[in-house]
């Protein structure tokens, strides 16, 4: 039973961090949480700031969210697995650190080192600090050509490379820390650090449970219903297809899961505040100590215009939308083969049934901890019925009874349609 367990537990871990279920599987069994939050305060406020620069180093459409097509969380460090090389370049510009001469700015995040250069990627972490950041995705020689580019065009401008002056902080980091990395504004950035370390580490989850087709964000101003500042607010805006299903219930869902999700929950107390309720295309989620907030934005606008540009990203992109639709059934979505069918058979809805059926329709499964699933094909049986009954969700052949007189959830099997994530 146990085994089981954790089987389903790593295959749906797989939806938000995008990982194989071997990868997945093997991190279940090192005894840490399901998808582990970061453990040590400087490892989270340096994943807020890698967070940050991913959302502003995003800026061409990619197939994966913001071009991360997987995530390995551990406790102590944080792997990004980055979708192609002009991915992998926007986001090292992003985060190594480099000045103009004679200026007191500091591009990049301050004291950021590459410690180390292997087959798998490159390691990076703050100098005095214990923080760590996995680069993959890229072969070796990829990411030494990404290095010597940026490093090329800050020679070719005059401008200063501070990770490779020296592996210390530089005299012009501490000054620009001291500057601008103190007061109200860092405390509020390390108080929701959580937060964006955990966005960021479920950054899969965006094209593997959303039929999101694009995915934007930045970080935005304060909201009223807050004391003073309030939280940082994050916002992502998600961009989905005319006359595709509506997917607020399956983000709310995964955002809110009790195992492998956040500890947030819609901020409907902002409506007071605010005058009356949000428009249905906005979400807002909160903790309860109101240090943390994200707000999901949704349209159908940008998508389009990029298409044209970019046939080969948007035929990829279609592919994934429609698997995730498929897949995850709280999106009510049909596909055109096999047929469903619209009305249960005679035997089902006989006088006397104890159980309530939804031909076609969509059912807890309480046998999951309220996992949804989907219809079932048994043994030539009915395609899309499930049938709910007090314990666990039953698919139901021609004569009433599972596949072998027992319960199963189809998956992988002749026949099985379910789904479980």
């Amino acid at each position: 039973m146990r085994r089981n367990r954790i089987s389903r537990l790593a295959a749906r871990r797989r939806q938000y961090t995008g990982e194989t279920y071997a990868q997945a599987r093997a991190a279940l069994d090192s005894h840490e949480a399901p998808l582990p939050a970061a453990h040590r305060a400087e490892q989270r406020n340096f994943e807020a700031e890698v967070f940050d620069a991913v959302l502003n180093s995003h800026s061409r459409l990619t197939e994966t969210t913001f071009g991360i097509a997987a995530t390995r969380p551990a406790r102590d460090s944080l792997e990004l697995e980055v979708e192609n090389e002009e991915r992998g370049d926007a986001l090292m510009r992003r985060l190594l650190p480099f000045r103009e001469p004679g200026a007191d700015e500091i591009r990049g995040v301050p004291g950021l080192r590459i410690t180390k250069r292997t087959s798998r990627g490159i390691e990076l972490h703050i100098s005095g600090q214990q923080t760590c950041l996995w680069l993959t995705g890229l072969s070796a020689k990829a990411w030494k050509r990404v290095e010597n580019a940026l490093l090329d065009g800050l020679q070719e401008m005059s401008w200063q490379s501070l990770w490779t002056t020296s592996y210390a902080w530089t005299a012009a980091e501490g000054a620009h820390e001291a500057k601008w990395n103190n007061g109200n504004w860092n405390k509020r950035m390390h108080a929701g650090a959580w937060l964006a370390s955990g966005l960021l580490r479920r950054i899969p989850a965006f094209h593997c449970l959303i039929p999101a087709q694009t995915v934007t964000g930045y970080m935005g101003l304060g909201v009223i219903g807050y004391e003073g500042l309030g939280p940082v607010r994050w916002v992502l805006e998600v961009d989905f297809a005319h006359g595709r299903p509506a997917f607020q219930e399956g983000l709310t869902a995964a955002l809110t899961d009790r195992d492998l999700g956040l500890p947030l929950s819609p901020a409907r107390h902002l409506e007071v505040s605010q005058g009356g309720p949000l428009p249905p295309n906005i979400l807002r989620f909160d903790d309860s100590a109101r240090t943390g907030l994200v707000e999901f934005r949704c349209s159908t606008g940008m998508y389009s215009s990029l298409v044209r540009d970019h046939p080969e990203t948007a035929e990829r992109i279609e592919r994934r939308v429609r698997r995730v639709l498929e897949q995850h059934p709280w999106y009510g979505y049909r596909p055109s083969a096999p047929p469903w069918r619209s009305r249960p058979p005679s035997h089902v809805t006989s006088p006397g049934t104890k159980h309530d059926v939804v031909p076609g329709a969509l059912t807890v499964c309480a046998a999951c901890w309220g996992l949804w699933c989907y219809g079932c094909s048994v043994g030539g049986g009915l395609a899309g019925v499930w049938v709910r009954t007090a314990r666990r969700c039953t698919p139901r052949g021609r004569d009433g009874r599972g596949r072998n007189g027992q319960h199963h959830h189809g998956a992988g099997r002749a026949g099985g349609r379910s789904r479980v994530l």
